[in-house]
């Protein structure tokens, strides 16, 4: 029997459903950086694999949310975000830490937490650029 309380399991055909697109109502720069991409590339254990995946988040205008959805529904599995799975579930575990709430939709910490790792990856874009 499944277990109701389980965080949902994102697969190759759902991932595209994370955040509702439609190709005729968004612009290109509006579109997830995984659509249209096979998705087996954010679930591989590749580490060139995951390494392609991570540099396609750090292009997408939904990076926040899909990391945002990652860590709020324990998504253990795939790179999302822009984050490793081994590294969002120790930024999960973290957070949770220091919360002491599972629910950690809405929290100043996931906030922060969030800031942080867009701000971190923006400076990695502007360090490649200037190098």
């Amino acid at each position: 029997m499944d277990n109701p309380f389980a965080a949902p399991v994102m697969t190759r055909t759902t991932l595209a459903r994370l955040v509702p697109y439609s190709d005729s109502a968004a612009t290109p720069s509006a579109a997830p950086a995984c659509h249209g991409e096979d998705p087996d590339l954010w679930f591989s254990d590749r580490p060139g694999d995951v390494d392609r995946a991570v540099q396609a988040c750090r292009r997408c205008p939904l990076l926040r949310k899909c990391l945002r959805y990652a860590l709020v529904h324990g998504q253990n599995s795939g790179v999302w975000g822009g984050m490793p799975e081994e590294q969002r579930a120790a930024l999960r575990a973290e957070l949770l830490d220091r919360t002491g709430d599972e629910d950690l939709d809405g929290t100043r910490e996931l906030e922060a937490a969030l800031d942080q790792h867009t701000l971190a990856l923006g400076q990695e874009q502007v360090a490649a650029v200037s190098a």
